[in-house]
Formats: C-alpha cells, structure tokens, sequence
C-alpha cells in the first residue's frame, strides 16, 4: 500500500522569504521583556527570576520549532514530494 502524497508547496505562492523571523524576533522580545521586569521591578528572587528567563526560553524554542515545522521546508523535502508527484498517474 502506497502513502498519499502530500500537495507540494506552489512555487508561485505568495511565501515569506524568512518565514522563522518574526516568531524569532517576537520570542526574543517576550524574553527581553520578562529579564526587564524582573531586573525592574518585578519581586522575585535571582533564583525565581533565572527560572522564568529559562522557562521562556525554553518555551520560545518549543515554539519557533513548531512554527518552523509549519512553514517551511527542506531541499530534500520538495525534491521527494516532486518527485513523487510527477510518478503519478494525472488525474481523471
């Protein structure tokens, strides 16, 4: 049994050129910001408040990884999936 193909990107869409570079400025900017108020104000602990820079940090790559996942691809990745698309039958 054969996996479905799933649809190649269209080359002719309209697709970012740095599609990771806003969610990497954005978690970069929430890390900032958190460091700020903890260095400003915010009443934590030197302990507490390197957890909270850790955990955002932690949670910044969590989530440009899946973003990445979502909106890009790999050399290889379009290479396979044309490939593939061009060995099938056309449609009917």
């Amino acid at each position: 049994m054969t996996q479905p193909v799933p649809p190649a990107p269209d080359p002719d869409g309209d697709h970012p050129t740095e599609p990771l570079a806003g969610v990497s400025l954005l978690m970069a900017a929430v890390t900032a910001v958190v460091g700020m108020l903890t260095a400003f104000g915010l009443h934590v602990t030197p302990g507490q408040a390197a957890a909270l820079v850790g955990a955002v940090g932690a949670f910044g790559s969590l989530v440009v990884w899946l973003w990445g996942r979502r909106t890009t691809w790999s050399p290889a990745s379009v290479a396979r999936l044309l490939a593939a698309r061009k060995s099938q039958p056309p449609p009917r």
